[in-house]
Protein backbone atom coordinates (compact mmCIF):
# COMPACT_ATOMS: atom_id res chain seq x y z
CA UNK A 1 0.00 0.00 0.00
CA UNK A 2 1.55 3.13 -0.95
CA UNK A 3 2.35 5.42 2.19
CA UNK A 4 -0.22 8.48 2.44
CA UNK A 5 0.52 12.16 2.74
CA UNK A 6 1.16 13.66 6.33
CA UNK A 7 -2.03 15.47 7.02
CA UNK A 8 -1.95 19.10 7.76
CA UNK A 9 -3.21 21.00 10.27
CA UNK A 10 -3.39 24.58 12.06
CA UNK A 11 -0.74 24.12 14.87
CA UNK A 12 2.35 25.29 16.01
CA UNK A 13 5.82 23.41 15.16
CA UNK A 14 5.11 19.73 17.26
CA UNK A 15 8.54 17.96 16.61
CA UNK A 16 9.50 14.05 16.53
CA UNK A 17 11.16 13.52 20.30
CA UNK A 18 13.29 11.68 18.06
CA UNK A 19 14.15 14.52 15.47
CA UNK A 20 13.66 17.66 18.00
CA UNK A 21 17.35 17.36 19.11
CA UNK A 22 18.99 16.92 15.69
CA UNK A 23 16.70 19.68 13.66
CA UNK A 24 18.58 22.20 16.68
CA UNK A 25 22.19 20.10 16.28
CA UNK A 26 21.57 20.57 12.61
CA UNK A 27 20.88 24.33 13.02
CA UNK A 28 23.64 24.82 15.45
CA UNK A 29 26.23 23.35 13.30
CA UNK A 30 25.37 25.35 10.26
CA UNK A 31 24.95 28.73 12.41
CA UNK A 32 28.82 27.97 14.04
CA UNK A 33 30.15 27.50 11.29
CA UNK A 34 28.54 31.06 9.23
CA UNK A 35 26.68 29.80 6.76
CA UNK A 36 23.56 31.62 5.73
CA UNK A 37 20.57 29.58 5.99
CA UNK A 38 16.49 29.62 5.94
CA UNK A 39 14.10 27.28 6.86
CA UNK A 40 12.22 26.22 3.78
CA UNK A 41 9.50 23.11 3.86
CA UNK A 42 6.88 22.30 6.72
CA UNK A 43 8.76 25.37 8.65
CA UNK A 44 8.20 28.07 5.63
CA UNK A 45 4.84 26.83 5.09
CA UNK A 46 4.04 26.99 9.12
CA UNK A 47 5.59 30.49 8.96
CA UNK A 48 3.44 32.10 6.00
CA UNK A 49 0.32 30.07 7.10
CA UNK A 50 -0.08 28.58 10.28
CA UNK A 51 -0.21 25.37 8.72
CA UNK A 52 1.62 22.19 10.08
CA UNK A 53 2.50 18.59 8.78
CA UNK A 54 4.43 16.32 10.68
CA UNK A 55 8.01 15.47 9.16
CA UNK A 56 11.04 14.14 9.81
CA UNK A 57 13.32 16.31 7.41
CA UNK A 58 14.51 19.75 7.91
CA UNK A 59 14.97 21.89 4.27
CA UNK A 60 17.90 24.18 5.18
CA UNK A 61 18.26 26.80 2.13
CA UNK A 62 21.85 28.44 1.54
CA UNK A 63 23.45 30.01 -1.66
CA UNK A 64 24.87 27.50 -4.08
CA UNK A 65 28.09 29.25 -2.73
CA UNK A 66 27.63 27.74 0.74
CA UNK A 67 26.56 24.24 0.19
CA UNK A 68 29.44 22.85 0.31
CA UNK A 69 30.52 24.76 3.42
CA UNK A 70 26.71 23.68 4.76
CA UNK A 71 27.23 19.98 4.30
CA UNK A 72 31.34 20.22 5.99
CA UNK A 73 29.09 22.17 9.12
CA UNK A 74 27.14 18.91 9.44
CA UNK A 75 29.69 16.40 9.08
CA UNK A 76 31.51 18.49 11.89
CA UNK A 77 28.51 18.45 13.76
CA UNK A 78 28.33 14.07 13.68
CA UNK A 79 26.08 13.87 10.72
CA UNK A 80 26.98 11.34 7.67
CA UNK A 81 26.56 13.67 4.41
CA UNK A 82 25.82 13.08 0.80
CA UNK A 83 25.86 15.34 -1.92
CA UNK A 84 23.43 14.28 -3.43
CA UNK A 85 22.94 16.52 -6.65
CA UNK A 86 25.57 18.84 -7.52
CA UNK A 87 23.02 20.90 -9.02
CA UNK A 88 20.76 21.76 -5.87
CA UNK A 89 20.64 19.06 -3.34
CA UNK A 90 22.68 17.54 -0.04
CA UNK A 91 21.69 15.54 2.31
CA UNK A 92 22.57 14.87 6.44
CA UNK A 93 21.41 12.30 8.39
CA UNK A 94 21.70 10.86 12.13
CA UNK A 95 20.05 7.48 12.33
CA UNK A 96 16.35 7.60 10.61
CA UNK A 97 16.51 11.35 10.85
CA UNK A 98 17.27 13.68 7.26
CA UNK A 99 18.18 17.16 6.88
CA UNK A 100 18.34 18.40 3.43
CA UNK A 101 20.84 20.73 2.22
CA UNK A 102 18.61 22.76 -1.02
CA UNK A 103 20.56 25.55 -3.00
CA UNK A 104 18.36 25.62 -5.79
CA UNK A 105 15.13 24.09 -7.23
CA UNK A 106 15.17 20.18 -8.52
CA UNK A 107 14.63 21.61 -11.99
CA UNK A 108 18.30 23.51 -12.11
CA UNK A 109 16.18 26.99 -11.75
CA UNK A 110 15.69 29.49 -9.08
CA UNK A 111 18.78 29.57 -7.18
CA UNK A 112 18.98 31.08 -3.66
CA UNK A 113 20.26 34.58 -4.10
CA UNK A 114 21.49 36.94 -1.44
CA UNK A 115 18.20 38.85 -1.83
CA UNK A 116 16.32 35.85 -0.21
CA UNK A 117 18.34 36.50 3.01
CA UNK A 118 17.61 39.83 3.26
CA UNK A 119 14.53 40.81 5.10
CA UNK A 120 13.24 36.92 5.86
CA UNK A 121 9.96 35.77 8.11
CA UNK A 122 10.76 34.03 11.15
CA UNK A 123 9.80 31.28 13.21
CA UNK A 124 10.36 30.44 16.97
CA UNK A 125 12.81 27.13 17.48
CA UNK A 126 14.98 26.03 19.76
CA UNK A 127 14.97 29.14 21.66
CA UNK A 128 15.47 31.25 18.46
CA UNK A 129 14.20 33.26 15.69
CA UNK A 130 14.69 31.16 13.16
CA UNK A 131 14.50 32.66 9.31
CA UNK A 132 12.56 31.17 6.91
CA UNK A 133 11.92 30.93 3.25
CA UNK A 134 10.07 34.41 2.07
CA UNK A 135 6.89 34.00 1.24
CA UNK A 136 7.59 35.13 -2.68
CA UNK A 137 10.38 32.73 -2.65
CA UNK A 138 8.65 29.89 -1.10
CA UNK A 139 5.63 30.04 -3.80
CA UNK A 140 8.53 29.79 -6.78
CA UNK A 141 10.11 26.84 -4.80
CA UNK A 142 6.90 25.52 -5.06
CA UNK A 143 4.96 26.07 -8.05
CA UNK A 144 7.44 23.90 -10.43
CA UNK A 145 6.35 21.03 -8.27
CA UNK A 146 4.01 19.36 -10.29
CA UNK A 147 4.79 15.55 -10.47
CA UNK A 148 3.40 12.14 -10.67
CA UNK A 149 4.83 11.71 -7.08
CA UNK A 150 5.13 14.99 -5.84
CA UNK A 151 2.69 18.04 -5.72
CA UNK A 152 3.08 21.09 -4.59
CA UNK A 153 0.51 22.86 -5.89
CA UNK A 154 -2.41 22.68 -2.07
CA UNK A 155 0.74 24.48 -0.66
CA UNK A 156 0.79 27.14 -2.98
CA UNK A 157 -2.98 27.48 -3.02
CA UNK A 158 -2.90 27.71 0.96
CA UNK A 159 0.10 30.47 0.69
CA UNK A 160 -2.18 32.47 -1.58
CA UNK A 161 -4.91 32.28 0.77
CA UNK A 162 -3.20 33.15 4.06
CA UNK A 163 -1.03 35.34 2.82
CA UNK A 164 -2.02 36.48 -0.81
CA UNK A 165 -2.58 40.73 1.26
CA UNK A 166 0.99 40.23 2.12
CA UNK A 167 2.09 39.31 -1.23
CA UNK A 168 4.48 41.54 -3.06
CA UNK A 169 3.10 41.01 -6.57
CA UNK A 170 6.19 43.06 -8.41
CA UNK A 171 8.67 40.75 -6.46
CA UNK A 172 6.59 37.81 -7.59
CA UNK A 173 6.42 38.69 -11.14
CA UNK A 174 10.05 39.47 -11.33
CA UNK A 175 11.26 36.62 -9.73
CA UNK A 176 9.08 33.99 -11.54
CA UNK A 177 10.32 35.64 -14.60
CA UNK A 178 9.47 34.04 -18.07
CA UNK A 179 7.48 31.13 -16.08
CA UNK A 180 5.09 33.63 -14.89
CA UNK A 181 2.71 32.25 -17.42
CA UNK A 182 3.00 28.97 -14.75
CA UNK A 183 2.04 30.71 -11.88
CA UNK A 184 -0.82 32.39 -13.43
CA UNK A 185 -2.19 28.99 -14.13
CA UNK A 186 -1.90 28.65 -9.84
CA UNK A 187 -3.63 31.80 -9.78
CA UNK A 188 -6.58 30.64 -11.70
CA UNK A 189 -7.10 27.52 -10.16
CA UNK A 190 -7.24 29.27 -6.20
CA UNK A 191 -10.08 30.85 -7.90
CA UNK A 192 -11.64 27.77 -8.58
CA UNK A 193 -10.56 26.40 -5.89
CA UNK A 194 -12.23 29.10 -3.09
CA UNK A 195 -14.45 30.82 -5.65
CA UNK A 196 -15.70 32.94 -1.98
CA UNK A 197 -12.39 34.38 -1.85
CA UNK A 198 -11.49 35.20 -5.59
CA UNK A 199 -10.45 38.72 -4.59
CA UNK A 200 -7.63 37.64 -2.55
CA UNK A 201 -5.96 37.92 -6.14
CA UNK A 202 -6.49 41.17 -7.34
CA UNK A 203 -7.81 41.81 -10.81
CA UNK A 204 -4.94 44.04 -11.99
CA UNK A 205 -2.55 41.59 -10.93
CA UNK A 206 -4.30 38.84 -13.21
CA UNK A 207 -4.69 41.41 -15.75
CA UNK A 208 -1.10 42.36 -15.52
CA UNK A 209 0.40 38.62 -15.28
CA UNK A 210 -1.23 37.91 -18.58
CA UNK A 211 0.14 40.77 -20.52
CA UNK A 212 3.68 39.45 -19.23
CA UNK A 213 3.24 35.90 -19.88
CA UNK A 214 2.39 36.82 -23.29
CA UNK A 215 5.28 39.33 -23.85
CA UNK A 216 8.13 36.60 -22.02
CA UNK A 217 9.20 34.18 -24.45
CA UNK A 218 10.78 31.12 -23.35
CA UNK A 219 14.18 30.65 -23.40
CA UNK A 220 13.95 27.04 -23.50
CA UNK A 221 12.31 27.08 -26.70
CA UNK A 222 8.98 25.13 -27.82
CA UNK A 223 8.92 22.80 -25.06
CA UNK A 224 8.84 23.39 -21.14
CA UNK A 225 7.02 20.72 -19.68
CA UNK A 226 10.04 18.56 -18.18
CA UNK A 227 10.08 21.60 -15.88
CA UNK A 228 7.56 20.48 -14.03
CA UNK A 229 7.84 16.72 -13.78
CA UNK A 230 11.24 15.27 -14.91
CA UNK A 231 10.09 11.76 -14.70
CA UNK A 232 6.83 11.93 -16.40
CA UNK A 233 8.06 14.22 -19.72
CA UNK A 234 10.97 11.77 -20.29
CA UNK A 235 8.90 10.22 -23.35
CA UNK A 236 8.50 13.69 -24.95
CA UNK A 237 12.46 13.75 -25.10
CA UNK A 238 13.46 10.21 -25.59
CA UNK A 239 10.35 9.25 -27.97
CA UNK A 240 9.23 12.67 -29.49
CA UNK A 241 12.39 14.02 -30.10
CA UNK A 242 12.13 17.18 -28.11
CA UNK A 243 14.58 19.57 -26.43
CA UNK A 244 15.08 18.52 -22.61
CA UNK A 245 14.72 22.27 -20.97
CA UNK A 246 15.96 20.44 -18.02
CA UNK A 247 19.58 19.35 -19.29
CA UNK A 248 19.32 23.06 -20.58
CA UNK A 249 18.80 24.63 -16.95
CA UNK A 250 21.91 21.73 -15.84
CA UNK A 251 24.26 23.30 -18.81
CA UNK A 252 23.51 27.04 -17.69
CA UNK A 253 24.64 25.66 -14.25
CA UNK A 254 27.76 24.31 -15.28
CA UNK A 255 29.74 25.79 -17.67
CA UNK A 256 31.74 22.40 -18.90
CA UNK A 257 28.29 21.66 -19.91
CA UNK A 258 28.50 17.68 -18.56
CA UNK A 259 25.25 18.18 -17.26
CA UNK A 260 25.31 16.81 -13.89
CA UNK A 261 22.18 15.98 -11.99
Amino acid sequence: MAKLPPLTRLSEPHLDREAAPIYEAAMDAVEAAGVPYLLGGTFALNAHTGIWRDTKDLDLFVRPVDSRRALQALHGGGFETELVYESWLGKGWKGDVFVDVIWRNANGLFPVEDSWLENPASVRLFGRDAPVVPLEELIVSKMMVMGRFRYDGADVLHVLFSAADRMDWDKLAHICGEHIGLLLAHLHTFRWAYPGWQDRIPEEVLLRYERLARERASTFGPFRARLIDIQSFEVDVQEWGMPDPHRQALDSIFSDGAGKT
